[in-house]
Formats: C-alpha cells, sequence, structure tokens
C-alpha cells in the first residue's frame, strides 16, 4: 500500500507538471472540443500502459543503456513536437463566430487521440520518468501482477487529470473568456511545443 499511495503522489505530480502532454491536450481542448481533449487524454493513458508494459518486460533497461536508440526517440519525439507546434501556429482563428470556428476547425476523434498517444510514446522525459519509477520505487521482486496494477494506476491517474483540464478549459463559465483570446493561446501553444522540440 505505501508503494500504492507513493505512485499515486508522483503520478498526480507529473501530470501537473506542464508539458508536451498538457500543452497537447489543452490545445486540443480549447482550439477544437472537450471531446478532442478527452481523445487525446485517451492517447496519452495508452502511451503510459506502453511505457509500463516495456519497463515490466525490461525493455526499459536496453533503452536506457542504448544512447543511440534513446536519441532516435528523443529526435523523433523533437520533430514531431515541433510539427503540431507549427500546426498550432499557422492556425486560423474566427473568435467573433463561435460556431462558425468549430463547424471549420474539426478534429476527428482518431486524430486527437493519435496526437497524445504520439507525444506521450515519442517524449524522452517520459521514458526516464517511467524507468526510474519501475527501477526506483517499485522493488525488482514485486510480482508482475503488482506490477501490472502500478502501471494501470499510474495512466489511470494521469487520464482523470487531463479528463478534468479537458472539462475546465471547456466549462460555460470559462469558454466565453477562452474564446475572446483563442488565437493568442493557440500560437502561444505552438510555440511553446516548438520550443520544447528545439530543448
Amino acid at each position: 500500500m505505501l508503494a500504492f499511495y507513493t505512485i499515486a503522489i508522483i503520478a498526480l505530480l507529473g501530470a501537473i507538471s506542464p508539458g508536451p502532454d498538457f500543452v497537447v491536450v489543452t490545445k486540443n481542448a480549447v482550439i477544437h472540443s472537450r471531446k478532442a481533449g478527452y481523445f487525446t487524454s485517451l492517447g496519452i493513458f495508452m502511451g503510459i500502459l506502453f511505457h509500463a508494459a516495456y519497463c515490466i518486460l525490461g525493455i526499459a533497461v536496453i533503452i536506457s543503456q542504448s544512447l543511440l536508440l534513446f536519441s532516435v526517440i528523443k529526435y523523433i519525439g523533437a520533430v514531431y513536437l515541433i510539427y503540431i507546434g507549427f500546426k498550432a501556429v499557422l492556425s486560423k482563428s474566427n473568435h467573433k463566430n463561435l460556431h462558425y470556428q468549430k463547424s471549420k476547425i474539426i478534429l476527428s476523434n482518431w486524430c486527437a487521440f493519435r496526437e497524445g498517444l504520439l507525444v506521450n510514446v515519442l517524449n524522452p522525459k517520459c521514458i526516464l520518468f517511467m524507468l526510474s519509477i519501475f527501477t526506483i520505487v517499485i522493488n525488482p521482486h514485486t510480482p508482475i501482477w503488482k506490477q501490472i496494477i502500478f502501471g494501470c494506476e499510474l495512466a489511470g491517474i494521469t487520464y482523470l487529470w487531463f479528463l478534468l483540464i479537458s472539462y475546465l478549459f471547456t466549462h460555460d463559465l470559462v469558454q466565453p473568456s477562452i474564446n475572446k483570446i483563442q488565437a493568442v493561446i493557440s500560437k502561444l501553444l505552438g510555440i511553446f511545443l516548438i520550443g520544447l522540440g528545439i530543448k
């Protein structure tokens, strides 16, 4: 139970800290729709399950010891962040007519899911984060079924956090204020993603 609560706190702190996952969920929820935010969050959820799976299987050790493999993942992730950042910066918006705007800017469920999944899977910081949890917090002698529970816990807490973010940022009390500065938000988030990719 101590390990369970420890991982819960670590997962929540990891989700709250600003990063590519937070930016892409916010971008899709604000620019497109709450539903897009939800599906982006689902993609991140599946990404964390993917990280947990290879950590449990021991592949993470290989990744951590192979500079070439880790560098490949890192640069692919950087290029993808820069790509979606430029898409956000160059996107056109018309906040004077919200219904018109949303009818023009449509992000399919699959595209939202894919963005969340790829941003998470290709994030080298997430790889190191998961590796550190499964090699430091979790005892090597922890049964596989418990490790699976811990992996699901990490993914579940992160998923719930981003669902909350998607809901709050598209709430009726918040949305009118966001709509007025939506173009600015889109470009700022895009610049932030580009900056993360370059960094």
